[in-house]
């Protein structure tokens, strides 16, 4: 019969939100945010242990614990998926003590009286998320012993659909002036020259008997290039500006049937192209296209060296050629700016990949809706993970879901931008990097010794060997010795759930059903010295540094566990509790390391300044960053 541990209290530190003023890459109409949980400063020191060597007599462990009844929850099963209909669960179970009376019975808090034949069963409520169920059981003695099993309620969405409504971005007319100064460059470049060119001859005429006239471009620049945007209901204002167009031109035929060759100069003192631009979805493509352009040329002039007959020619001429500037002027910037934009856009589509413990996590957004409004333009972003090779390790639904509305934050008019990220999306990339065994790990002192030495965030003086289990269970001392090698095999059962939970604490994880298994190596020979089921939730919260979101433990997680497997003797499984109070802090930030520092998509040089986080969204399951842009 399974005996349980009891639930380990700790405390955890008061949280308010705090503004992030560090630097991180900024995907110019979209960000993509992704989840990383890490651990925080000093990840071993604090309420969970203070000792120093597990062999050198710091550890101080009680040896003479009350005995406990023995008690297991033998309904519902381990890992079970509940959907939301499901409001409520039937907890059954048995618990005996031969010795003591047993004197205190309860299930999710709730008292029970002590059953005469050791069953009971009860109702207990599912909210949506995981779900930590466990019972509790107390002696005459005040021997107490617990057993836990999580399960998961809610809605799923397959591993093989979008996301939808993973994200949301918004860019308001003050951050279009960051989006301006990225642009500028590429006006630099126009090759209006080559499209002028294309159009050659600018003009030919002749007149019989007397002459002909052909003008062809030689050259073209121009100088201060600028660009305008407006928001407005619908659509955006365009307006592209280049000054002192000069134009090069080579007059060329014959007078009489003498041949000549002359140049002669064209060109505006200014050129101004005005248009409307209309963003469209199709496909899971964003275009940008031109409607209702305008091209003005301002102080247009066209001249040659003084010659009667040639500037004949040229009163011909010059309303010709100049249209002829006005419609290169305008195919050219139509055929770019418009890709330049759609580009930006466009580029969203392309994978984010992270290589993660030798394998690719790949994330996709496909934009779904765009919309511009007098305050900001907007776009809408369905999404995917996937593990590039991977195949899914586990029988499960689908990541966690629950379908919602768009965030209702608006951009002020001091933000540069806003981007808001379903908490569904976060749960998809935590279920991808679960199927694909990302989770599970060997961690032992050689892989400490690595994490110490490649994080100024996390320090261990812990030493993994038998020392650490004997100064637990001195019993099984004919069993290992204190310098055998230990390691800890960790195997997650269930996907880790992310939730929003408000200000100030922002988010909830949560994980159940960690399996850590304490094995003890002994030459060739691996012995598992037990196996533990781990049931965890913590308080979380973001943060951005160096083109990556960052999420880091809030004070100190709420960890219930119970043995599973104890093959080498019965243990004093009471002591579990001590033991997982050193163990969870080695475990759980390397656990789930392996998606932390996902670097977020770069696009034209534009990053994000400072930047505040909070809830949004009428079901409350969006984290909306608010901030400013930076050009360099």
């Amino acid at each position: 019969m399974m005996r349980g541990v009891k639930k380990i209290q700790i405390q955890r530190k008061s949280f308010s939100p705090r503004k992030s003023t560090q630097f991180f890459s900024f995907l110019t109409c979209f960000l993509a945010i992704m989840l990383c949980l890490g651990c925080g400063k000093n990840g071993m020191s604090g309420d969970f242990y203070s000792g120093a060597d597990s062999s050198s007599g710091a550890i101080s462990i009680p040896q003479n614990m009350k005995p406990a009844p023995t008690i297991e929850i033998t309904e519902p099963g381990r890992g079970k998926y509940f959907t939301n209909t499901d409001t409520t669960v039937t907890v059954k179970g048995k618990v005996q003590d031969p010795k003591y009376a047993i004197t205190s019975l309860k299930v999710a808090g709730t008292s029970l009286a002590v059953p005469q034949n050791g069953q009971f069963s009860t109702q207990v409520n599912l909210k949506p998320g995981l779900n930590i169920l466990w019972a509790t059981a107390k002696n005459s003695e005040g021997g107490r012993s617990i057993s836990v099993v999580s399960v998961l309620q809610g809605d799923y969405r397959k591993d093989t659909l979008l996301i939808p409504n993973a994200a949301w971005v918004q860019v308001s007319q003050k951050g279009l002036e960051k989006v301006k100064q990225k642009t500028l460059p590429m006006l630099t470049t126009l090759d209006v020259e080559q499209s002028l060119r294309n159009l050659n001859p600018l003009y030919s005429g002749s007149i019989p008997l007397v002459g002909s006239a052909n003008v062809d471009l030689q050259i073209l620049k121009y100088t201060n290039p600028d660009i305008l945007f407006k928001l407005n209901q619908g659509y955006m204002d365009v307006t592209v500006t280049l000054s002192n167009l000069d134009v090069k031109a080579k007059a060329y035929g014959k007078i009489f049937g003498i041949s000549y060759s002359l140049i002669g100069n064209t060109g505006a003192s200014k050129v101004t192209l005005s248009a409307k631009v209309y963003l469209s979805v199709q496909n899971g493509k964003l275009n940008a296209s031109f409607q209702n352009t305008n091209v003005l040329l301002e102080g247009f002039y066209f001249t040659f060296p003084n010659s009667n007959f040639l500037n004949f020619f040229a009163k011909l001429a010059k309303n010709i050629i100049k249209k002829k500037i006005i419609q290169a002027v305008k195919s050219t910037i139509e055929q770019k700016l418009p890709g330049f934009l759609s580009d930006m856009f466009n580029n969203l589509k392309k994978p984010i990949t992270k290589k993660i413990l030798g394998k690719d996590l790949e994330m996709t957004f496909v934009p779904q809706n765009a919309n511009i409004t007098p305050s900001a333009i907007s776009v809408q972003m369905d999404s995917n993970v996937r593990v590039i090779g991977a195949s899914s390790l586990f029988q499960a639904p689908g990541s966690f879901y629950t379908p919602s509305y768009p965030p209702t934050l608006t951009i002020g008019a001091t933000s540069d931008f806003t981007a808001s990220l379903n908490d569904d999306y976060l749960n998809r990339v935590l279920y991808t990097a679960w199927q694909a065994g990302l989770l599970e790990m060997t961690i032992d002192d050689a892989f400490l010794s690595k994490m110490s030495s490649s994080s100024s965030s996390f320090t261990s003086s812990i030493k993994l060997n038998g020392g650490l289990i004997l100064k637990f269970y001195p019993e099984l001392a004919s069993h290992i010795n204190n310098t055998d090698p230990l390691s800890l095999e960790i195997k997650a059962f269930l996907p880790p759930i992310v939730q929003m939970a408000g200000n100030p604490d922002l988010l909830k994880a949560s994980a159940g059903e960690i399996e850590i298994g304490f094995i003890i190596h002994q030459g060739a020979l691996k012995r598992t010295v037990m196996k533990v089921r781990a049931h965890i939730s913590m308080t979380v919260s973001a943060s951005v540094s160096n083109g990556q979101l960052s999420i880091q433990f809030i004070g100190r997680p709420s960890v219930f566990g119970d043995v599973t497997e104890e093959p080498m003797m019965d243990i004093d499984e009471s002591k579990v509790e001590l033991l997982l109070n050193v163990v969870v802090p080695i475990m759980m930030p390397q656990l789930l390391k392996s998606i932390q520092g996902i670097q977020l998509p770069t696009l034209l040089g534009i990053s994000i300044g400072q930047v505040t986080m909070q809830q949004d969204g009428p079901s409350g399951d969006f984290l909306t960053l608010t901030g400013s842009l930076k050009t360099q």
